[in-house]
């Protein structure tokens, strides 16, 4: 028996479009998933349990993919900045031998969140703790490695 409600996404097309574009609103302007959804017309119970029944609608995957194409957001636009941020540098300033030292080094914790972002939209992530991502320990060695030299 499926545990999963029956609550429809949206009575027609046009219902799912309209909550596929206030979904990708909000959530360009930085509001949170859950209250990103339930700003789009769903209950709180819902928006909390099924986000991703509500995210992986083909309609709502359409329109949001349409939305951000409209807002300048296409697939090279967010393919170069996920590559920047998967390969994002910070400063750290020390001293070696009482002088102050500037060095740019790997912003690991940035790394760590897009490579964390990147598994999840490629679906390699099968729930909150786990990840099945083919490349993901070479990735992580390297960086280590990378750490290390620098």
């Amino acid at each position: 028996m499926n545990n999963q409600p029956t609550k429809q996404m949206g009575k027609t097309k046009a219902d799912l479009q309209r909550r596929g574009k206030i979904i990708a609103k909000e959530l360009m302007a930085g509001t949170g998933q859950t209250d990103a959804l339930i700003k789009a017309g769903y209950s709180r119970s819902y928006a909390e349990h099924y986000p991703q029944d509500i995210l992986q609608h083909p309609v709502i995957q359409k329109t949001f993919t349409h939305y951000l194409e409209q807002s300048g957001l296409d697939d090279k636009t967010l393919a170069d900045k996920i590559n920047t941020l998967c390969n994002a540098q910070e400063t750290k300033f020390l001293t070696v031998k009482g002088e102050l030292v500037e060095r740019s080094v790997p912003a690991l914790t940035i790394q760590a969140d897009m490579v964390k972002h990147v598994t999840k939209l490629k679906g390699y992530v099968t729930d909150k703790t786990s990840v099945s991502a083919p490349g993901i320990e070479e990735l992580l060695e390297e960086l280590r490695l990378k750490r290390e030299r620098d």
